[in-house]
């Protein structure tokens, strides 16, 4: 799965920079979270309890900033 596109955002860039770079911070926004941990500074991992009721188990979700050009361009890759 890909995501792509721009989102403009009423703050400052200097503001939600820090923010959207943190993989821990983006990883504690995912709904039905259990769990989670900062494997590094760029790879996070969370243990996610979907909310459905053909899906009784828990999902690993690892998320990892590949790239990163400061207030320019972020890059994630999930698995």
């Amino acid at each position: 799965m890909r995501f792509e596109g721009s989102l403009l955002l009423p703050q400052p860039l200097a503001d939600v920079w820090p923010r959207l770079s943190d993989c821990r911070w983006l990883i504690q926004r995912l709904p039905d979270r259990s769990a989670e941990s900062l494997l590094a500074e760029d790879h996070a991992k969370a243990v996610i309890r979907p909310g459905f009721s053909f899906i009784r188990d828990t999902l690993d979700v690892e998320l990892r900033r590949t790239k990163a050009e400061p207030q320019r361009l972020l890059e994630f890759a999930a698995a």
